[in-house]
C-alpha cells in the first residue's frame, strides 16, 4: 500500500472522487463513518477481556515501546519460535500479513506498547468482520461469505449499465466511492443529496480504504484492462476472503485460535517455509544482538 503521506497521516484525496481524509488515529480507534445521518456504531467495541488476552500475548514480542514499522518482524519470529511443535509455523505468513493490515494506517515512527498495540489491533480486526455489512454487497459472516446479486445491479448502475466496464487501475477509487456511501451507492453523487439514511453506518471508512488498497495491488501491470460489474464485485469478495485469513492467523497467534481458514499448503512448501522463517528470524536476532552491543556502554580505560 501507499506510504502515508506527510500531512499528519491523512488518507490521500483525488480530484474528482468522493474520497474523505481522515487522521489514522481515528480509523485506528474504530471510529465507524457517518456519511448521511445516524450514529456512531459500537459494533467494532472491544471487551476488555480480549485486550487483555491480546496483551498478553502482545508483551512477548513488544516487550519496551517499538516503532510500528518494526513490530511485524518482531511478532512473526514470535509466532515462528511458539508455532513450531505444532508444525504450523505456515499460519506465520499470514499471521505477517494480519499484522501489516493492522498497523497501514499507522506512522511508521510511532511508538506503541503492547497495549496501545492491541487497542489497534482489536479494533482493526472487529472492523475486518464489519467487511461483510457493506449495504447491498453480500450475505454471510467473513469465514463463509457470498456476492449477493444486489451487488451486481447496484454496480451496473453505477458504472452506467451492463455495457460499461472499468479499468481494473480504477476499480479501487470506484469501489472506495461505492463503499463510502453506503445505502445511497447507487445513485451518482449529483442525484444523492436528497439521499438521506438515518442510522448507525454498518462498516467503518477503513474497510473502504482497505479494499481500495488492494483492488489497487491486484491491477498491478493489468491497470487498463477492463472489468465488468460482476468482476468488480468479485474483487470485493476476494479482499473479504484475504481478510478471513489474515484474521483466523491472527487469532491462532494472539487468542490460541485453530486456524482452521488458513490454507494448509504441501509438505514440501511447509518445510521450505519453516526453513526461510528460521533463517530470516535467525539472521534478525544476530542483527538485535550486534545492535543491543553497540550501544551498551563501554568500561572506562
Amino acid at each position: 500500500p501507499p506510504a502515508a503521506p506527510a500531512t499528519g497521516g491523512m488518507a490521500p484525496t483525488k480530484p474528482g472522487s468522493l474520497r474523505l481524509a481522515l487522521p489514522w488515529a481515528m480509523l485506528s480507534s474504530g471510529v465507524a463513518l457517518t456519511l448521511r445521518g445516524g450514529h456512531a456504531d459500537d459494533a467494532t467495541a472491544v471487551a476488555p477481556k480480549v485486550l487483555k488476552e491480546c496483551e498478553l500475548v502482545a508483551k512477548r514480542f513488544v516487550q519496551d515501546a517499538k516503532a510500528a514499522e518494526n513490530i511485524p518482524n518482531f511478532a512473526i519470529d514470535y509466532c515462528t519460535a511458539t508455532s513450531a511443535e505444532k508444525k504450523m509455523q505456515y499460519v506465520c505468513v499470514e499471521f505477517r500479513d494480519a499484522i501489516s493490515m493492522i498497523l497501514e494506517d499507522v506512522p511508521p515512527d510511532t511508538m506503541l506498547t503492547a497495549e496501545s498495540f492491541c487497542h489497534i489491533a482489536e479494533t482493526r480486526v472487529a472492523e475486518a468482520g464489519r467487511a461483510v455489512h457493506v449495504p447491498r454487497i453480500g450475505t454471510g459472516p467473513l469465514h463463509d461469505f457470498d456476492i449477493a446479486h444486489t451487488c451486481i445491479n447496484m454496480t451496473r448502475g453505477v458504472l452506467g449499465g451492463d455495457h460499461k466496464p472499468v479499468a481494473r487501475g480504477e476499480a479501487g477509487d470506484v469501489w472506495y466511492n461505492i463503499c463510502l456511501n453506503q445505502d445511497c451507492a447507487h445513485h451518482l453523487p449529483s442525484r444523492s443529496k436528497w439521499c438521506d439514511v438515518d442510522r448507525a453506518p454498518t462498516h467503518s471508512a477503513w474497510v473502504c480504504e482497505s479494499s481500495r488498497r488492494h483492488m489497487h495491488t491486484s491491477a498491478k501491470k493489468r491497470e487498463t484492462e477492463k472489468i465488468s460489474a460482476s468482476e468488480l464485485c468479485g474483487l470485493y469478495d476476494k479482499f473479504v476472503d484475504e481478510l478471513n485469513v489474515d484474521v483466523d492467523a491472527y487469532h491462532f497467534v494472539m487468542h490460541s485460535g485453530n486456524a482452521t481458514h488458513v490454507p494448509v499448503p504441501g509438505q514440501e512448501e511447509r518445510a521450505l517455509t519453516s526453513s526461510q522463517l528460521h533463517n530470516d528470524k535467525g539472521g534478525r536476532d544476530l542483527q538485535r544482538e550486534a545492535e543491543s552491543l553497540s550501544t551498551e556502554p563501554r568500561p572506562a580505560r
